[in-house]
């Protein structure tokens, strides 16, 4: 009976073992997990030049290209980047910048960018940083999605046990340093992921881990790696050597994959992804994607949802050797607007999502009423605009001649807004012009009556 029970425990923890870890190399993330996906509208409003955000707030920008010439502060809030925007400067004494999908923004200001702790910045999008970012004290973390595009032409430090760095996308530095204040697997990469860099600093034993779904992530280094301390004890970390990199320090990769005189990620990675997107044609919503290179690849998933967080499967597609452009027409509507992510899933099982991308799922025209809708001559009158799907735009009156009579710019968090016109000493037929985003103009006409004597 003893032998028996004896017998069965070592199976037991045999199985044990291996399911500990099947889990942690197949179903595992890199932890902790990003916040979820948000819309740039609500909140605080729009952020504007030099904004100070403070602890429980969050503003948000949607436009097109604009540089803040006196940055942000963040002090504890939040900047979510729906659009492209250029800070000339940035205080981050605490908080989270979250760049969405189809976000774009630089950083410029030179010297060091410090993440003082209980910061995060979060990436779906592309975001540069033309600094030096430096994660000081503790629980600060970066995660790069996938899809995502997160570029820093200097040093990122990591002297922090609580700092992490997350990649799921693709990551370039000038030079990537793992104090040995930090703790191991405090770079975390996922499965076709690609980090690109030209020298590193490893000064703690197994800094960079791997975490799955998936089989494979690619490190490329082109300078000097100063491996002060084995680099990883995980085979499914692909190290790609450039022709002239060199490397110091007295310790090694670890059980990394080695490849030397390597051009780059595509040549390591079973599937690298050119682009995902999604475009109007129509009533139909048009995916497309375009495939660099191709390895193992069984087929192909589109994921829709209408919160960002939930999604469900509406197409699946086989892959075709040698075919790299891809596209399906979603013909679903009802939802103002939707959330698309393709998964990618190879023949032994593992996947990848790419990054997710956001689209309006019907343009709405907005509608201008003004009260009252019988104007005399010098009589106050508002406009109200409702049906917006933009956060800014601009009303303007001119008369037949083309004069200016008033202009006035509005920021709004909701899809309908009022505008107070001052009384107008003139008459007859004027133009009204509604201008938003991307030249997009509503006219139309405004009778004001002579007023009587």
């Amino acid at each position: 009976m003893s032998n028996t029970y004896s017998q069965f425990r070592r199976v037991f923890a045999c199985y044990l073992s291996i399911a500990v870890l099947f889990w942690y190399n197949v179903k595992g993330q890199c932890s902790p997990a990003a916040p979820a996906i948000a819309a740039c509208s609500g909140g605080n409003g729009a952020a504007t030049n030099g904004v100070n955000i403070n602890g429980g707030q969050t503003f948000w920008f949607s436009g097109g290209p604009t540089t803040f010439g006196s940055g942000v502060n963040l002090n504890g809030g939040t900047l979510r980047i729906c659009g492209n925007l250029t800070l000339s400067s940035i205080s981050f004494n605490s908080g989270s910048i979250i760049v969405e999908s189809g976000g774009q923004l630089t950083i410029n200001g030179g010297g060091d960018l410090y993440m003082n702790g209980s910061s995060s910045i979060v990436n779906r999008g592309t975001l540069t940083i033309n600094r030096n970012l430096r994660m000081q004290n503790s629980n600060n973390t970066v995660w790069n999605a996938a899809g995502g595009n997160f570029t820093v032409s200097g040093i990122v430090e990591l002297n922090s046990a609580t700092s992490r760095f997350n990649n799921a996308g693709t990551a370039t530095f000038g030079t990537l340093h793992i104090q040995s204040s930090a703790a191991a697997g405090n770079v975390c990469l996922q499965h076709n992921s690609c980090t690109n860099v030209t020298n590193v600093t490893n000064s703690v034993a197994n800094g960079v881990a791997f975490s799955g779904p998936g089989s494979e992530a690619a490190f490329r280094v082109t300078g000097n790696a100063q491996l002060n301390q084995n680099f990883c004890n995980q085979s499914q970390i692909e190290v790609c050597r450039g022709a002239s990199s060199t490397t110091s320090g007295g310790a090694g990769w670890g059980s990394a994959s080695v490849t030397t005189n390597c051009s780059g990620c595509s040549v390591l990675l079973p599937v690298v992804l050119s682009y995902f997107k999604a475009s109007r044609k129509d009533k139909l919503i048009k995916l497309e994607w375009k495939i660099i290179n191709e390895t193992n690849n069984s087929f192909y998933t589109v994921e829709r949802s209408t919160d960002g967080a939930s999604f469900r499967e509406i197409r699946k597609l086989l892959n075709i050797p040698g075919r790299t452009h891809y596209e399906f027409f979603d013909s679903s509507a009802g939802a103002n607007f939707y959330f698309y992510r393709l998964k990618q899933t190879d023949f032994d099982g593992y996947y990848s999502y790419s990054r997710t991308v956001r689209i309006e799922a019907a343009a709405s025209t907005p509608t201008i009423a003004t009260v009252p809708s019988v104007i005399q001559s010098g009589q106050p009158f508002t406009v109200n605009v409702s049906g917006l799907d933009a956060a800014s735009g601009e009303i303007a009156i001119v008369d037949a001649m083309g004069r200016l009579l008033f202009r006035k710019l509005f920021v709004c968090a909701a899809p309908a807004t009022s505008i107070q016109v001052p009384g107008l000493q003139v008459h007859g037929t004027l133009y009204m012009r509604l201008l938003l985003p991307e030249k997009k103009q509503i006219l139309r006409l405004l009778f004001l009556n002579r007023r009587s004597s």
